[in-house]
């Protein structure tokens, strides 16, 4: 269950700007969440509900200090960019993007909006790539469950390690990345660490 336990850890991204625990009174923050299943998906329920605990784990309690608003796209693309739309109108404080397809409408649809995208995949399923962090050319495409893929937007693809309060970013070849990106080692800086 690692797609489980990443969502889990996720629940604590989703609560980034306010990691101290909560209080009786404050302002409920509103989580828009859109995911690629249908509502009726076993394994979308089950990320849903291991989002929901992250989030209850790091003080962050539905009905009390937090509400979510959870559109299920189930693949369609209108069903996307309708969800997406209806997601900013609400104002959430943050958007959790559940797949890759979720994030071409949602940066249509806003750019003032915290979006925390997440590609669950399970890397036991990966192409055969000795570097899952490196993308490898094929000559067909894939067919099957048991491949995933990635889709690059703009930017940089960096990996994040903290411990306390120093955070240090790393590019794909190993240099140091933080000087390029210091508003983001300043909001990972106030993100709560959650050991399993």
């Amino acid at each position: 269950m690692r797609r489980r336990k990443f969502i889990t850890l996720l629940g604590g991204a989703a609560a980034w700007p306010h990691a101290a625990g909560a209080q009786q009174g404050e302002r409920v923050r509103r989580i828009g969440v859109l995911m690629n299943l249908s509502s009726d998906d076993r394994e979308g329920q089950a990320r849903v509900a291991a989002f929901r605990d992250g989030l209850q784990q790091s003080g962050w309690i539905e009905g009390r200090n937090a509400r979510l608003d959870i559109r299920w796209a189930a693949g369609e693309s209108d069903r996307f960019r309708m969800f997406a739309k209806e997601l900013v109108a609400l104002a959430p404080d943050i958007i959790l993007a559940a797949s890759g397809t979720a994030m071409p409408p949602l940066l249509q649809a806003t750019r003032t909006i915290p979006i925390v995208f997440v590609q669950v995949a399970d890397l036991a399923c990966s192409s055969g790539s000795s570097n899952p962090a490196i993308p490898q050319r094929t000559r067909t495409v894939p067919v099957g469950d048991d491949w995933q893929h990635e889709i690059k937007f703009d930017g940089f693809r960096v990996q994040i390690h903290k411990l306390g309060d120093e955070v240090v970013l790393y590019s794909r070849s190993g240099s140091r990345f933080g000087r390029r990106l210091p508003l983001l080692c300043k909001v990972l800086r106030e993100l709560p660490v959650i050991a399993r």
